[in-house]
């Protein structure tokens, strides 16, 4: 009786897991709305890099900022 139970939630689950990751994860993103950032904007970044880049310049650093 407990193999039984072990084996229809071994195989269950999964299934089970499948169907509502298609169901949840299915939807469709909204592109009604403009994407937008989040934190900050555009301009405060440019300059921020600007000053950054400006800085290691100066100081004679060769690095590179990798931004994920």
């Amino acid at each position: 009786m407990k193999s039984r139970i072990f084996l229809f939630g071994f195989f269950s689950l999964p299934i089970v897991s499948l169907v509502l990751g298609i169901l949840l994860g299915g939807s469709p993103i909204s592109q009604d709305e403009p994407s937008r950032p989040i934190i900050g904007n555009v301009r405060t970044f440019e300059a921020a890099y600007a000053r950054w880049k400006a800085d290691a310049e100066h100081n004679g650093q060769k690095t590179k900022l990798v931004l994920w």
